[in-house]
């Protein structure tokens, strides 16, 4: 029964990062239908790896005997922070990059606490907890730091290719989203 568990959870895992996946680059063709798959496939993620808080493994470690494991559920909301980071930077929205700065520096901390409790385990079913646990947090890190580095103007200029003033106007407006003159020519030229 735990390894039908663990390969349902794989498999919703990696079947909502393709949908994620899929959405991105429907959006990137100009297909209207990636606009709401992506964040759909992003934020169920996000909610997945909340969910992994209620798997039997996560409860069998758990150091309480209310069988909550706090160091799994922060890593998993630090998970959720990072789909909603992403999403948000995907979506061109101002200030995506602070909440994935944030993001990454709570992985660096919760890496270093995985790796320790990963060390210190005894039980195999805790090792294999860990262990998955520690390739989640280093495989999201890596993504989110991709996103975190990958500039608001290529994101742009993937989504419109053909609208080189549009996309000028969108990075004037996110370097400063608190100009109006900013904000007016974006809504303006966005009306397409």
């Amino acid at each position: 029964m735990m390894q039908t568990n663990n390969q349902l959870s794989q498999y919703s895992e990696i079947g909502l990062a393709a949908l994620a996946f899929i959405g991105f680059v429907l959006r990137v063709r100009g297909i209207e239908f990636g606009i709401y798959l992506l964040p759909v496939g992003l934020l169920g993620l996000g909610l997945f790896y909340v969910g992994q808080v209620f798997l039997p493994t996560a409860q069998q470690v758990s150091p309480s005997p209310s069988r909550f494991n706090p160091l799994s559920m922060l890593v998993y909301l630090i998970a959720l922070a990072a789909m909603l980071g992403i999403t948000f930077k995907l979506s061109l929205l101002p200030y995506a990059t602070d909440v994935l700065k944030y993001v990454l520096a709570s992985f660096v901390l919760s890496i270093m606490f995985v790796l320790f409790q990963y060390r210190v385990s005894q039980q195999p079913v805790a090792i294999l907890h860990y262990r998955y646990l520690l390739s989640r947090c280093v495989l999201i890190a890596a993504t989110s730091f991709l996103f975190y580095i990958t500039p608001y103007p290529k994101i742009a200029k993937l989504y419109y290719p053909d609208k080189p003033e549009y996309v000028k106007a969108l990075e004037n407006y996110l370097k400063e989203p608190h100009n109006k003159n900013y904000q007016k020519k974006v809504k303006d030229l966005g009306d397409f």
